[in-house]
């Protein structure tokens, strides 16, 4: 998809690292990379830049200004589903063409707690998990405002949902071990 824009034409990757692009091999391409994300990052190549900002409000760009907009496992951190829709409208506005990848909600292993079922668990539930076991990517939590907090940092999407988001793009399902493990949204230049 990346070799079909110009190839001095900047990427915005929403939620994106420099490992992430050093892993596709494009650490030294003719493309600046646009590390777009809500904390600093320090890029260790020359064509990456980090930039400060809310992947909901993408308005210091204009509609149409990128050939290619990309986030991978991004979209699931924010909270609520009206979120979800408001950074999938961005996307979508300031590409001409994009990918973005996010988890199943249905896929049975949580990917971010890695417990089985994690999220089709009641809440207080969940917080008391979090409060007791140190679950996939995150230590143990000391306090229920904290594990509550951290348990509803992520929002995983059904597919309606996504499609939905993305209604003019190629919705196709990543599979693993034949379970949808997650969705990709694709949108092509045309």
């Amino acid at each position: 998809m990346i070799e079909s824009i110009d190839k001095d034409a900047p990427i915005l990757d929403i939620g994106g690292t420099d490992r992430y692009w050093e892993v596709m091999g494009l650490t030294n391409s003719s493309h600046q990379i646009i590390l777009f994300n809500t904390e600093v990052v320090a890029p260790r190549f020359l064509n990456m830049v980090s930039v400060l900002g809310d992947g909901k409000d993408l308005s210091r760009y204009r509609d149409g200004e990128f050939q290619f907009v990309h986030s991978n496992s991004t979209l699931q951190y924010l909270r609520t589903v009206e979120d979800q829709f408001a950074m999938a409208r961005e996307i979508r506005r300031v590409g001409r063409s994009y990918y973005v990848q996010a988890p199943n909600f249905w896929f049975p292993l949580e990917t971010h707690f890695l417990f089985p079922a994690f999220k089709w668990l009641p809440e207080e539930i969940q917080i008391w998990l979090a409060m007791n076991y140190s679950l996939g990517w995150y230590d143990r939590q000391e306090c229920a405002e904290r594990a509550r907090a951290t348990v509803r940092g992520i929002r995983l999407t059904t597919r309606r949902e996504f499609a939905k988001m993305f209604d003019d793009a190629h919705i196709a399902t990543e599979r693993f071990l034949g379970w949808p493990k997650s969705f990709v949204a694709r949108k092509d230049l045309r």
